[in-house]
């Protein structure tokens, strides 16, 4: 047997160096948390005007070390111009520069140095900027005509502006600027949003009938009751009639029952015109429609020709399939512009409705047409024909990170300050730099993001036509064990957990929604806490709901909890997981006889609406990623009352390809 000689200095050599790589390790993970604390340490002095200097000296190579002079920079009380100036010409591209540009902007605005002003580079600004910006060009003596339209696109805001627009807006009164037109159609932008009190404002600015007619209408706006009797002794004038309208459509979306009846009472006292008739009908017309009416249909044929909006010619299709006349759907969406026949929803609606009406050739053409389409209608367009799921994915790409992070220094301060928890600011050093790269670039840097599971990067950066392909990226299988296992213990579906998680947070652990929703399954804390109850578990307050595990188990007992009421049916719990199971309920009770594909076309909010197709398509494409093939979206519809099993029929999966 042969024995092999060891080199024992070799040996040594090697021996010693991994000793050193293990002490260096550590000592390198020590240096970077202390680098930590003294940026912290140092950020705080400096935002609260104390000396960070010596902070500073032991951070001339961490990435953020320019933040802590930008805090300071940006204190209302820093009298130095000169020093912001350079700063910015040190760090001209980066998010920091951006954000002491508008400072700057104010201090020559102040200083009247206009054209300083002019020469900053303010790729975004805000509207206060922008006002600055036209009051530099005014006082340089720039052309009229090409300023005054400018003046007149941000005057014209549903809400009050900011004081450093005023000498803009002096500027285009003395031009003559606010003509009378103009004036009206900003009452009805501020109508429209139901700004009472500030169409008061408004109507000091007008003359004679004009501001007793805008009185009224902010008026009519906060008393309808009360002042409807009133209007039988308002003046059948210009802008009566004008104002009466914009109250009577702005009233229609929380009462449209009073919308009508004012409607009746008004249209036999004044004289409207064309426009003004309307807009009260269109308004009233859309919300009997989204109420489903008896007589929403009678309504929508009052609309003078021509004068329906997008909205209206949308709830035209939805009213006629809530009765299921599919001659009235073709009918309806024949009314509608070119861009809206082309979205993927309406041709759906078209082909099934040439079904529907026996046109079967034609219906053929339309199915084949929208089946490429890789989205909730092109998946059931496939099912219709029975053809292979559409979709043409490309390899994300696989970049080095150091390699990355050299090219955009950005994105090393967005993984920093991702690193030490400070979310704001790390999304807006990630926002800059998104801001200023090409399409090659973008997927990089998403790609890094990806690899640093920061996972919430890509549904929101890769949304251009070029970047749908990304699958991989922007489909991730984040905390996939812990899913999976969720989903198996109560009974679910894993694709569909993913398609609910994907849809709710975008991956955005620590989401908090406007409705005091939290976490990846973005649970309501009351909900949490029965669900909890029911797990066996404990917890206080809402931090926890931001930890994966415990969100992801309460959240998918909570699916199963609904699915209960349901029969398991995807569409349903979907439904009932973003509206509301009593909601669901009683669209349930009004329109349960409708195939679901109808039902969930006409359920009323938008939000749902468009939810529980989301979830439906993004469940599809996780199913993909997880086998590789897909159940049918045919079968994650059953009827309602039916019952639906997470268990797939294996020979029913369907195949996927990408269309030569």
């Amino acid at each position: 047997m042969h024995i092999r000689r060891i080199d024992y200095r070799h040996a040594l050599r090697i021996a010693v160096a991994v000793a050193l790589a293990l002490l260096i390790v550590p000592a390198a993970h020590a240096d970077l948390a202390a680098q930590r604390q003294q940026f912290e340490l140092g950020y705080r002095l400096a935002g609260q005007g104390h000396d960070w200097k010596d902070q500073a000296r032991a951070l001339k190579h961490y990435p953020l070390l320019a933040w802590i002079e930008h805090v300071e920079l940006m204190r209302p009380q820093h009298p130095e111009t000169a020093r912001i100036e350079a700063f910015v010409a040190r760090h001209s591209d980066t998010y920091l520069a951006a954000d002491l540009r508008r400072l700057l902007a104010k201090r020559y605005a102040e200083a009247q140095r206009w054209q300083d002003l002019l020469d900053l580079d303010l790729a975004t600004p805000d509207q206060e900027t922008r006002c600055r910006q036209l009051q530099a060009q005014i006082a340089l003596g720039g052309e009229v005509a090409e300023l005054l339209p400018k003046a007149r696109a941000l005057w014209l805001s549903p809400k009050s502006l900011p004081l450093a627009c005023d000498p803009v807006f002096d500027w285009m009164r003395g031009q003559a600027g606010v003509d009378r037109a103009l004036l009206w159609e900003r009452v009805g932008l501020v109508a429209v949003q139901g700004q009472a009190q500030f169409l008061r404002n408004l109507a000091a600015g007008l003359d004679g009938a004009d501001r007793v007619a805008v009185q009224h209408l902010a008026d009519l706006l906060l008393d309808p009751q009360k002042q409807r009797r009133n209007a039988r002794s308002w003046p059948d004038d210009v802008g009566h009639r004008r104002a009466l309208s914009y109250a009577v459509a702005r009233i229609a979306r929380r009462d449209e029952d009073l919308a009508a009846a004012l409607w009746r009472e008004f249209s036999a006292r004044f004289t409207f015109d064309e426009d003004d008739k309307a807009r009260m009908l269109d308004a009233i017309a859309l919300y009997r429609a989204n109420s489903y009416s008896s007589d929403a249909a009678d309504w929508m044929g009052l609309i003078p020709a021509g004068k329906d909006s997008t909205m209206t010619r949308e709830w035209r299709v939805r009213e006629a399939l809530s009765r299921l006349d599919f001659a009235a759907v073709l009918a309806a969406l024949a009314r509608m512009d070119g861009e809206q026949q082309a979205d993927p929803r309406w041709r759906y609606w078209h082909a099934r409705a040439l079904d529907e009406t026996g046109q079967s050739a034609l219906a053929s053409l339309a199915w084949r047409a929208l089946a490429s389409a890789p989205n909730f209608h092109g998946f059931l367009a496939a099912d219709r024909l029975g053809q292979p799921y559409a979709l043409c994915p490309i390899a994300a790409p696989a970049p080095v990170l150091g390699e990355v992070l050299k090219r955009h220094p950005g994105l090393e301060r967005a993984l920093e300050f991702r690193a030490i928890g400070w979310k704001p600011q790390a999304n807006r050093e990630w926002s800059h730099l998104l801001s200023r790269l090409d399409s090659e670039a973008r997927r990089d840097v998403v790609a890094v993001a990806d690899q640093q599971s920061w996972l919430d990067r890509a549904p929101f950066a890769l949304n251009a036509a070029a970047d749908q392909r990304l699958y991989s990226l922007r489909f991730a299988l984040g905390h996939r064990e812990l899913i999976e296992a969720a989903a198996k213990a109560q009974g679910l579906e894993a694709a569909y957990v993913f398609g609910l998680i994907r849809s709710e947070s975008a991956w955005v652990a620590d989401a908090r929604s406007h409705a005091n929703a939290y976490g990846l399954m973005q649970l309501l804390p009351a909900t949490a806490q029965r669900m909890a109850q029911l797990e066996g578990v404990k917890f206080a307050g809402t931090a926890p709901l931001l930890d994966p595990p415990l969100n992801v188990r309460l959240g998918t007992r909570y699916l199963a909890e609904v699915g209960k009421r349901y029969q398991g049916s995807p569409w349903l719990v979907a439904a009932a997981y973003n509206a509301g199971p009593h909601r669901v309920e009683n669209w349930l009770g009004k329109r349960g006889h409708l195939p679901p594909d109808v039902f969930i076309e006409t359920i009323p909010f938008k939000e749902t609406r468009e939810y529980v197709s989301r979830v439906l398509a993004f469940t599809q494409i996780y199913d993909w990623r997880l086998h590789g093939s897909m159940r049918p979206l045919s079968e994650r519809l059953p009827g309602a009352g039916k019952t639906f099993s997470a268990d797939p029929i294996p020979a029913s999966r369907r195949a996927v390809q990408c269309p030569n």
